[in-house]
C-alpha cells in the first residue's frame, strides 16, 4: 500500500468517526430538552466545522 492509500485510509477513518458523532448527537438533539439543545446544537456545529476542515485541507 503506498503513502497515499494509506492517508486516504486514514482520512476515511476519520471522517467515518465524525460522522458518527454527528449521527449521535442528532439522536441526542432529539430526545433532550430545548434547554440542552443550545449546548448539543453547538457541539454539532463544531465537529460539522471539523468534519469541513478535515475534508477541504487534506
Amino acid at each position: 500500500m503506498t503513502l497515499k492509500d494509506e492517508y486516504r485510509k486514514k482520512l476515511i477513518a476519520e471522517l467515518i468517526e465524525q460522522s458518527a458523532e454527528i449521527d449521535i448527537l442528532v439522536i441526542k438533539l432529539r430526545q433532550s430538552t430545548i434547554d440542552s439543545n443550545l449546548n448539543n446544537i453547538q457541539t454539532l456545529e463544531d465537529l460539522r466545522n471539523k468534519q469541513l476542515i478535515t475534508t477541504y485541507n487534506n
